[in-house]
């Protein structure tokens, strides 16, 4: 075990030592031991810096430990190379771990939309029906419609906010139209 973190927390290098392991698997276990070992602060310090949290942090070493115990037998013996590799380890964990929070995020925007329209219903039943063909839209598509139906921007305006080209803005805005208009028919 070791010290990650100057305090009581300890991240374990090897997930399989045990001691009824055969002697061969005991050497390649303590060779490994002795590769990553020199990498793991290193390591912890490059996903510390490129993350939110210690905790992210500390599960994408995880993650990248076990990345590098899975594919053991492919660690570079020069000591360059296998510190560039574990590195590009990690940023492949790093950027899992950030398409992870975008689609997280992305999560949670859905569901306080839902949860906004959905209160909106409850307020006034008498627009029940387009609150709940809202609700069913992407979120793509519903927010050039309540843009500019709701909050009154121009469609060009609204895609301008979303990004848009004006052509992308009038062909998103038109093409969200038409999925309302199927949903409340």
């Amino acid at each position: 075990m070791l010290d990650v973190h100057g305090s009581d927390r300890r991240v374990s290098v090897n997930p399989l030592a045990d001691a009824r392991l055969p002697t061969n698997e005991r050497d390649a276990n303590r060779t490994f031991d002795d590769d990553v070992r020199p990498l793991i602060v290193p390591l912890h310090r490059y996903l510390r810096r490129r993350v939110d949290s210690a905790p992210d942090a500390d599960d994408c070493l995880s993650e990248a430990l076990l990345v590098l115990w899975r594919h053991r037998d492919r660690l570079p013996a020069d000591v360059s190379e296998k510190r560039l590799w574990a590195f590009g380890v990690a940023k492949g964990v790093l950027s899992n771990h950030h398409r992870s929070q975008r689609r997280r995020a992305a999560l949670h925007e859905r569901m306080m939309a839902e949860q906004r329209i959905a209160q909106k219903t409850s307020d006034t039943n008498s627009n029940a029906a387009v609150y709940d063909a809202l609700a069913k839209l992407k979120t793509a598509d519903r927010e050039p419609i309540m843009l500019v139906a709701w909050d009154g921007f121009a469609v060009v305006d609204a895609g301008t906010l979303l990004g848009l080209s004006a052509a992308a803005a009038r062909t998103r805005y038109s093409r969200a139209k038409a999925k309302l208009r199927n949903e409340l028919m």
